[in-house]
């Protein structure tokens, strides 16, 4: 055992609100006053009863702390009971019994991260619980649990059989529908079948393209890339991503490239009844990826939305990658980037710098450059951050002055405008990336993010909504939500504030860290 740190057995209960983001984006007080009746009147005071300890209270959910199996057990399906017929709060919950350790008033270890898990596999209203957990209670609860077999649960190293209590009863919510009332889309990952993980960049570049285009028809309400590629690796139906990404289509596909051919695979599905609205399949030489990609992007959009006009498909094909070559280098380097780490950001700057050389005046290159130095910049991890953020604002005015109307490379120049504390200049910037393409989450939540602090809030706010609408499961989510906090603690609503603060440090728990570099480049300090 390590010296000083000190473990002990516990039952762990993991709580969870569903559809936190989607709830607070349509009625934001009436969800909070929910949100607090229920904590007061019901949560904590059935907690007490069954003497457990809640250690962290998120804005959308609890961590509770239990000497007893049964006890945390029969506390959850008493919330559970007592939550039937609620018309706006529906909980998930995860049971297991393990190792944690404390530490400045949180636990950590397996106990907390395997029941967290479980909960993420639970169905709204009901509640899922370890093996370990079910045989501590086994013939001592009249509960009925259903065996649901083998799970493989995110970050967990070993898979975990699991119990569902409520699984059979409850019937899967329907796929929700945006407040925009347009047809909505999440484009998943496409599956690497070449055999060569290093192959992984091709397919992701593929998905990510067709994301990019349909996002730009007006029409549409498309999942940013950074939620629907949280699914990437994972074995998840098509009705669960809809309910969780709030869409009505779901469009997945593989991709098989064997030396100069590629064949690719595509599905377009209605995620309420589960049929097959489209499906393809291409066998083609490299040099006509391009045209499969326009090919797939317009096949959806006319099996989508049927009203679309000649204009709109022809800005939609709009490409700036000269060639194959460039085109996988920066797929690559984005493969790289988004792993948000400092030697993924080392190499996805080396393979756009040799990108560069083929093509210099090629925009598409340096908005991922100026993305690459943002992060870096955020980061300090390979120069100082001054020099980063100089880099990331040169590569970004030089990708807006070689393709005016691409909106990345004016919402990323919004962002390096922004942190240089130029705020009305990067609000020009965000506001031209949004009218370029209004399902850009990167252009809604930057804008939405340098509105409030400036103190535009009431635009402020319904931006950083959108954007979280948009991409529900984005690594920079905890931005957005910590943006929503402050501005409730300027207005002095500090329950809300806390709320909103604990719902940030749960998306990421190094946001204190992140936040303080956000503080050091507001225009608060």
């Amino acid at each position: 055992m390590t010296k000083g740190i000190r473990r002990r057995l516990a039952a762990i209960v993991s709580a969870d609100v569903v559809g936190y983001s989607r709830l607070m984006g349509e009625d934001e007080a009436g969800t909070l006053t929910a949100l607090r009746q229920l904590r007061t009147e019901l949560f904590a005071p059935t907690v007490d009863d069954h003497n457990g300890k809640i250690v962290k209270s998120m804005g959308d959910g609890w961590l509770v702390e239990f000497a007893s199996v049964i006890d945390a057990v029969t506390c959850a399906i008493e919330v559970q009971e007592r939550l039937v017929g609620n018309a706006i709060v529906k909980l998930r919950i995860g049971v297991h019994l393990g190792d944690i350790t404390h530490e400045d008033e949180d636990i950590y270890g397996d106990g907390v991260n395997i029941a967290a898990r479980l909960q993420e596999i639970a169905k709204p209203g009901a509640m899922v619980i370890s093996d370990i957990a079910w045989r501590s209670i086994d013939g001592k609860l009249s509960a009925d649990f259903a065996d649901l077999g083998v799970q493989s649960l995110k970050n967990i190293a070993k898979p975990v059989t699991a119990y569902g209590w409520g699984m059979t009863a409850v019937a899967a919510e329907p796929a929700a529908t945006p407040t925009s009332g347009k047809p909505s889309i999440a484009v998943l990952p496409f599956d690497n079948l070449s055999g060569d993980p290093e192959q992984e960049y091709f397919s992701d570049g593929i998905a990510e393209d067709i994301i990019t285009t349909l996002s730009r028809f007006h029409q549409f309400f498309v999942i940013a890339r950074n939620s629907s590629f949280t699914y990437k690796g994972r074995a998840v139906e098509v009705k669960q991503v809809a309910r969780e990404l709030g869409v009505q289509y779901v469009i997945e596909g593989s991709v098989r490239r064997a030396g100069q051919r590629v064949r690719i695979s595509v599905r377009l599905i209605d995620a309420g009844s589960g049929h097959h609205l489209w499906a393809e399949r291409y066998d083609r030489e490299l040099d006509d990826i391009f045209a499969v990609q326009d090919d797939i992007t317009e096949r959806i959009a006319k099996a989508v939305g049927p009203e679309l006009d000649s204009a709109e498909m022809a800005r939609a094909r709009r490409r700036n990658a000269s060639d194959l070559g460039v085109w996988e280098l920066v797929a690559r380097a984005n493969w790289h980037m988004f792993k948000y780490t400092e030697e993924d950001n080392a190499e996805a700057q080396s393979v756009l710098s040799e990108a560069l050389k083929l093509d210099p005046d090629n925009a598409r290159i340096h908005t991922a450059l100026s993305a690459a130095y943002l992060l870096d910049g955020f980061s300090g991890w390979r120069r100082p951050p001054t020099e980063s953020r100089s880099k990331s604002l040169e590569m970004a005015q030089k990708a807006v002055d070689l393709d005016k109307d691409d909106e990345l490379a004016h919402a990323y120049l919004g962002s390096a405008l922004a942190i240089s504390k130029r705020h009305e200049e990067a609000t020009q910037r965000f506001r031209t990336a949004v009218k370029l393409n209004p399902n850009s989450s990167s252009a809604l939540g930057g804008l939405g993010i340098v509105l409030v602090y400036t103190h535009k809030h009431d635009e402020g706010l319904e931006l950083l909504h959108n954007a979280m609408q948009l991409s529900p499961k984005d690594p920079v989510l905890p931005f957005y939500i910590a943006t929503i906090g402050f501005h409730h603690f300027i207005e002095e609503r500090y329950d809300e504030a806390r709320m909103w603060a604990e719902k940030a440090l749960h998306e990421n728990p190094r946001l204190c860290q992140v936040n303080r570099i956000h503080y050091e480049n507001s225009a608060i300090r």
